[in-house]
């Protein structure tokens, strides 16, 4: 894992597309993207095991990854692969019940990193944004917070 760059007008298409910040101000959007991290993984880098997960969420800037289980006898159990623009950990942060899995990056990687430390004081202070997520569906169809729910 490297900390990286992206285009930061792909950064804001790329999280426009996920539901909790679709009706984000630019001004909103930017604010809490200042202070987001962007992460490089190389192909087959382990973005992070099922059992060091903290509650974060990850958008997929570029790149592919798949979403594993290791079975008790350290067998491989692919359950997703995520792409480009799709996301995963939002739950996470909204109520800290999602379910755990390792991800692995499939091929040269950026991710955009949203800690719940960042994503708690950007709702704190900007009580707009907080509001517009309120009547956000819980199950977003891209996230794939409930891997099991997308199995390969």
């Amino acid at each position: 894992m490297i900390r990286t760059s992206f285009d930061p007008v792909l950064v804001k298409i790329r999280v426009r597309k996920v539901p909790i910040f679709a009706n984000f101000t630019d001004h909103e959007l930017s604010s809490l993207l200042d202070k987001a991290n962007i992460y490089g993984y190389r192909t087959g880098e382990t973005v992070f095991m099922d059992d060091d997960h903290g509650p974060q969420m990850y958008i997929i800037l570029k790149g592919r990854v798949k979403v594993v289980e290791f079975t008790s006898d350290g067998k491989e159990r692919v359950m997703a692969f995520r792409h480009s623009g799709d996301f995963f950990g939002e739950m996470d942060l909204l109520d800290g019940r999602t379910d755990f899995a390792t991800i692995i990056a499939m091929q040269p990687c950026k991710l955009l990193l949203i800690t719940k430390t960042l994503f708690d004081e950007f709702f704190l202070k900007n009580n707009e944004a907080l509001q517009g997520i309120i009547s956000i569906p819980s199950a977003p169809a891209q996230s794939s917070s409930s891997f099991s729910s997308s199995c390969v």
